[in-house]
């Protein structure tokens, strides 16, 4: 439960340099428009909850919608990966 809380928290704050990072760290193409566009997205969700897989659903559109279908696919990998680990 710990873990999760501290992963929402930190992707509602994140800045868009910060996911550039971690976009590189983990072999996602992500330019700095689109990590702007993210992190937007992110910060408005104010109950954020990767973990949920409904609010995730939701939240992979909207970022297709305003970032791409192929970069929502890649974190949607990355999501998958962060939650069934913790």
């Amino acid at each position: 439960m710990f873990v999760k809380k501290i992963v929402n928290q930190k992707l509602r704050r994140i800045s868009p340099k910060e996911l550039l990072k971690y976009a590189k760290n983990y072999q996602i193409n992500l330019t700095e428009p689109q990590a702007e566009k993210i992190a937007t997205i992110f910060h408005q969700q104010p109950n954020l909850d990767v973990y949920d897989v409904q609010q995730r659903s939701k939240l992979l559109k909207t970022i297709s919608e305003r970032v791409g279908p192929s970069t929502a696919a890649q974190l949607e990998q990355l999501f998958v990966k962060l939650t069934s680990s913790s």
